[in-house]
């Protein structure tokens, strides 16, 4: 019964990959961040929206504002999807740079896993195998840089460097939403149901004759 019990949270939960999760149907969740990550990196080409996925961050946000897919899998459409975001002030970066005017401050460098962009390649760099299309290249973040409005933050997952540039510059942009798509009921396959309805039967028919 043991391996009966596996088998139906292999099917119902998807394959784990340390903390993410392949949840099928071309979604992957943290289960640290609590967000699922379009498993298509650069979906904006391969949904024929961007002829190359290079896009302004103006373009870009909007892209990821106006996102709405279908979840195959669990009879779902999810249509709140965003640019990955990330904090003020990140301590975990190489630099902090603090602006008495605004209150705030802007965190940019290597080593930052206050970002969701820097938390995937920092933490989960050795997983990101289970993507498509990620670009060796500079990505989106949905903020703006605080001492320099014109200016958006990116991270570069070539070298692993979280920066900022001029909002009308070309970029990459990778899709995420809160939450896990894996909540939503996934059905059993009928061969699975099959499977254990026998073995059900098997040990009522056991019981009777006893």
């Amino acid at each position: 019964m043991k391996k009966i019990f596996a088998l139906f949270l292999l099917v119902g939960c998807g394959v784990a990959h340390g903390s993410l999760i392949d949840r099928g149907g071309g979604f992957i969740y943290d289960d640290v961040l609590n967000v699922t990550w379009l498993t298509d990196a650069n979906y904006a080409q391969t949904s024929g929206y961007d002829a190359d996925g290079l896009m302004t961050w103006y373009t870009a946000m909007a892209w990821a504002d106006g996102l709405s897919l279908y979840d195959s899998l669990r009879g779902v459409t999810y249509d709140d999807w965003r640019l990955p975001s990330t904090m003020l002030f990140d301590y975990s970066c190489d630099y902090v740079n603090f602006d008495s005017l605004y209150g705030s401050g802007d965190s940019y460098g290597y080593n930052c896993v206050g970002s969701e962009m820097g938390h995937l390649y920092n933490v989960n760099g050795d997983q990101l195998g289970l993507f498509t299309n990620l670009q060796s290249d500079t990505y989106w973040n949905n903020r703006t840089q605080v001492v320099y409005a014109g200016n958006a933050y990116t991270f570069q997952f070539d070298v692993g460097f979280q920066g900022a540039i001029f909002k009308g510059n070309d970029s990459y942009a990778l899709a995420v939403r809160d939450g896990d798509v894996g909540a939503s009921v996934v059905p059993i396959p009928a061969a699975v149901w099959l499977f254990a309805s026998g073995l059900g039967l098997l040990g009522w028919m056991r019981r009777s004759r006893s």
